[in-house]
């Protein structure tokens, strides 16, 4: 914790007496706030916007800060008041969790030589699956369901779809796949070809 915005960190502690003392760089007593044994020193961090040092029954405000700032120590309850919220030190970019990754889920053989294909996709959740299947023209040729479940997920997380082309006629198709879960959807479309 730098106090004095001089870039040297001080020493806070605890003396015998349950007293605070903040020490500079070189020793000097900087500052002190009584206190009693009952009272034992905790942790230092941030608390409403001030820089301050954890008690076992009470906070002292310390410096006013724009910062959450917390040593690495664990806490038994969650956070320093244990209200169980962890404050983190910056602010995260979290995306929508993927249900599938895009870059591993894919159509094979493509093209078809009339053999079935494959819809292959990498799972991170569980999910619906639908696939609609249109002509090159956009018309819907085959709309296909699937169901996977958490455990199927956890023991391979990649799944296949078999789809038979043997209704469709040679050509180029294009496929909509939609997954969704409770928690959220996500859709990709492949294109693909078959050859009779």
């Amino acid at each position: 914790m730098d106090i004095l915005d001089d870039d040297k960190p001080e020493i806070i502690y605890q003396n015998k007496y349950g007293d605070i003392i903040f020490k500079n760089n070189r020793g000097k007593t900087i500052k002190s706030f009584s206190s009693n044994v009952n009272n034992a020193l905790r942790f230092l961090g941030s608390f409403e916007n001030y820089l301050s040092v954890f008690l076992e029954k009470s906070i002292i405000k310390i410096k006013k800060t724009d910062e959450s700032i917390f040593n690495s120590w664990l806490y038994e309850n969650g956070s320093p008041t244990n209200s169980r919220v962890i404050e983190l030190p910056k602010k995260l970019n979290v995306s929508k969790k993927n249900i599938f990754n895009e870059k591993l889920t894919y159509v094979y053989p493509n093209p078809s030589y009339g053999e079935n294909i494959k819809f292959r996709m990498h799972l991170y959740d569980e999910a619906n699956i639908q696939i609609n299947i249109f002509d090159i023209a956009g018309y819907l040729a085959k709309t296909i369901y699937k169901k996977f479940e958490k455990n199927e997920i956890f023991n391979a997380r990649d799944q296949e779809i078999i789809f038979n082309v043997n209704d469709l006629n040679s050509g180029v198709y294009i496929s909509h796949i939609v997954a969704s879960n409770a928690n959220s959807n996500q859709k990709k479309i492949i294109k693909f070809g078959i050859i009779k």
